[in-house]
């Protein structure tokens, strides 16, 4: 077998999660994150145990159908198999619900990453991110693609009632990567890795989300 080294070192790994601190921003009413000390090897402790109390909606997550579709499958059920491979990262700037007009021509793959900048400080929730048009998340969905990543809380607006962004994604069989940080990232082709923990039933799952490339134009 050969020494995967040169080929590692010829592509970069960009990290397009975002960062989990106390300050990191939720969504309204949501749970923010703490930090329960259990045992402090600081303290005299033979060793460091800690309880994280929050949302599983934290920083970059994955939703699982159950959150807005009833009788839903938990996020413990996605396809692994999208969760890793060629994704297009795509410009999308302006307000208002993204239009299906903003998609290129040509095949989509799999994965599609949807660039606002509507959402730049993980630390500070905007009410006024770029939410997706039900007509973009049909489109979408028409041309192949079946996990959809934006760079806001939410592919719904802040706030929406009826979640209709969601609702489409649940009817087409959608899944929805949300808070990626995608500002330093050059539109184009690239390699996605991104899972979600196995929690059973849950309605969403913290993710590590990277991007390999550089991208393919």
């Amino acid at each position: 077998m050969g020494d995967p080294a040169p080929l590692l070192m010829s592509v970069q790994i960009h990290d397009i999660s975002m960062p989990l601190t106390p300050d990191v921003a939720v969504f309204p009413g949501d749970t923010p994150p703490t930090r329960e000390m259990l045992l402090d090897m600081q303290q005299g402790d033979h060793l460091t145990l800690s309880t994280l109390h929050s949302t599983v909606h934290l920083g970059t997550h994955i939703d699982g159908p159950c959150h807005y579709v009833k009788d839903g499958a938990g996020v413990e059920s996605m396809p692994l198999s999208l969760g890793y491979g060629p994704a297009l990262v795509i410009d999308a700037p302006g307000d208002g619900p993204v239009p299906a007009s903003v998609l290129p021509e040509g095949d989509l793959p799999p994965r599609l990453l949807v660039r606002t900048q509507s959402h730049p400080d993980p630390n500070t929730f905007n009410p006024k991110y770029r939410p997706m048009s039900p007509a973009f998340m049909d489109a979408i969905a028409d041309r192949g693609v079946q996990l959809i990543g934006v760079d806001t809380p939410s592919v719904d607006a802040a706030d929406a009632k009826t979640l209709v962004a969601h609702h489409r994604a649940g009817v087409r069989g959608l899944w929805i990567l949300e808070q990626l940080r995608l500002a330093e990232i050059s539109a184009g082709l690239w390699h996605l890795i991104a899972f979600p923990l196995p929690l059973a039933g849950y309605d969403a799952s913290p993710v590590r989300a990277v991007l390999i490339g550089p991208p393919a134009r």
